[in-house]
Parts: C-alpha cells; structure tokens; sequence
C-alpha cells in the first residue's frame, strides 16, 4: 500500500488506504469514505494553490522594491519634463524625454517576474514530488545546516534492486547464479523477484525455464531448474532447516538495496 516504503505493508480490517494505492496480493474490499473536494489528491491540489497564493519574503520585499521604484521613476520622469520645459524645448519634445526615463526606469519587470517565478518554481516543484506548504519556511530552509532524511525512496530507489552477487563457491558463477534466481523467482509476485528479474534483464541474461515451482511463505521459493533443486531463501528458511542435507541444493544469497 502507499506509505512511502520500498516494501508491501499489510493492511487489516478497518486499516485506511489512500486513493492510488496499489494492492500486491489478494482481493480487497474498501469503502470510499472521502470523495470529490474531500479526497486526499484534492487537499493536495488545494495545498499547492495555497502555496502559489501565499506571498512569500522575497515577494514582500519584491513589492515594497518595486513601489519604491515606481516613486523614483515618476519623480525623475517629471522632474526631466520640468527641466526640458523651462529649458524653452517644445511641449513634445519635453514629453517624450519624460515619457522615456519612466519607460525606462519602471520597475515593472521586477513586479511581474517575481511572483511569476513563484508561481511557476511552486507548480514544477509539485510536478516532481516536492510539495511546498509554506513557502517562507521554504526560503528559511537555506539557513539549514543538518538535515534527517527518514523516508525509504527520498535517497535510495523504492524498490529493491540486485546490487552484487557473491558465490560463495568457484561452483558457480555470479551470473550463473543470478540465472537460478531469476528462473526460480519469474513465477513470484514478491518485490525482492522483481528487482532480480531486472537485473537479469540489464546484463541480457537468458531465462532458464523451470518446474515444480514451491513457494514458502515468509522464508522464499523453490523449485527444479536444469535438473537441479534450486532454493532462494532468506534466512528463515536455513533456521529452520539447519539440519536438513543441502548437498542437493543451490542456495542463492543475494545483498539487495
């Protein structure tokens, strides 16, 4: 379900989701409680709308620049008519000095082009997952000297992925192995299946077929791959059989981030 982890979380009876979640396994019943203006996409929609309308510091300071600008352009704009005009030049020739210092020293490309790039800056930022609530706290975010980061996807993929292969004998080869793994986990929905599934597919590895495929609930899957039983397991499944000969087995360890 959508929590912001790389890994499925298991929702019960009367557990809420949020519109957009994506069910892994099963079937599932769920009651809209929340639609139109009050769904959660709406509030967030509504939040960056917010955010656009809310002024921030540099805007402040943006207008009262802009205002002050505006008092200097007319003063100086009228002061260049008055000195033209008693300099015994032709009213025109005195307006148009006038009219072109104000054109000229306006400040309205400061007044339009900052709220503009808030506006925009805001949109682009939601586009690519980053909603700003307030922008203020934004700017005050510069004066930042440590940040936590506690979220699974902020700094890392959110989903698991074949980082390295390790043998653990010269038996097998590292994208040997990988291909027992890959073949055995085709037929499994699990997330840690998928990122070996790519991995065989980024070093364009062939897909071995299997059979007898055996899923172990919370320890892994098994299964027969060229005449050999093959078992991808995490560490459940050696605590529990421990004991039992693996002479006949390939076990498969993968470090996956």
């Amino acid at each position: 379900m959508l929590t912001g982890e790389s890994a499925p979380v298991t929702k019960g009876k009367d557990a809420k989701v949020i519109g957009g979640s994506v069910n892994g396994n099963g079937a599932l019943k769920v009651q809209v409680t929340a639609a139109g203006s009050n769904s959660y996409l709406n509030k967030v929609i509504n939040m960056v709308q917010s955010a656009q309308g809310a002024k921030s510091g540099t805007q402040n300071m943006a207008g009262k620049v802009a205002m002050w600008l505006t008092i200097i352009s007319i003063s100086v704009g009228i002061i260049t008519f008055i000195i033209w005009l008693t300099a015994d030049k032709p009213l025109p020739f005195a307006l148009e000095r006038m009219v072109t210092v104000m054109v000229t020293s306006y400040p309205h490309a400061l007044g339009v082009a900052i709220p503009l790039v808030a506006a925009i800056s805001t949109a682009l930022s939601a586009t690519r997952g980053l909603l700003i609530r307030n922008r203020t706290a934004f700017e005050n975010a510069r004066r930042l000297t440590t940040i936590i980061f506690d979220k699974t996807g902020t700094l890392t993929k959110d989903s698991p992925e074949v980082q390295q292969v390790f043998p653990l004998s010269n038996e097998y080869a590292a994208d040997v192995i990988l291909q027992y793994a890959a073949a055995i986990q085709q037929n499994s929905e699990h997330h840690i299946a998928h990122g070996i599934m790519r991995k065989l597919k980024e070093k364009r590895l062939e897909l071995w077929k299997s059979a007898d495929f055996q899923y172990m609930q919370g320890m892994g899957v098994s299964g027969n791959i060229n005449g050999k039983k093959v078992v991808a397991a995490g560490p459940n499944y050696f605590k529990q059989n421990f004991a039992m000969n693996v002479s006949s087995v390939l076990p498969l360890i993968f470090n996956t981030a």
